[in-house]
């Protein structure tokens, strides 16, 4: 089967800020996107974006991936964010 020329050709949409958090918290509470995107090539294409961004690394002893620094302070920095839009920020 040969893959469509223009699915390669396109950016991909997988990595848009809007979707970092939730790719981000799924690697942090499971170790993998498997739920996040069940498609096999969207996920690896975003695991892909997520490791050359830094966010993410393989933990080979554990087997799974894990939050980088960056990764750890792109999450909190949502999640800070969310708290004050959604009115759950204390004073």
């Amino acid at each position: 089967m040969v893959a469509s020329p223009a699915r390669s050709e396109q950016p991909s949409p997988l990595a848009a800020p809007e979707r970092l958090p939730g790719a981000l918290q799924d690697v942090a509470e499971r170790g993998s996107l498997l739920r996040f995107l069940p498609d096999r090539h969207d996920r690896l294409e975003l695991t892909k974006a997520l490791i050359a961004m830094g966010l993410i690394a393989w933990n080979k002893p554990a087997g799974k991936y894990d939050l980088t620094a960056a990764g750890r302070h792109r999450l909190a920095r949502h999640r800070t964010a969310a708290a004050v839009d959604g009115g759950r920020a204390r004073s």
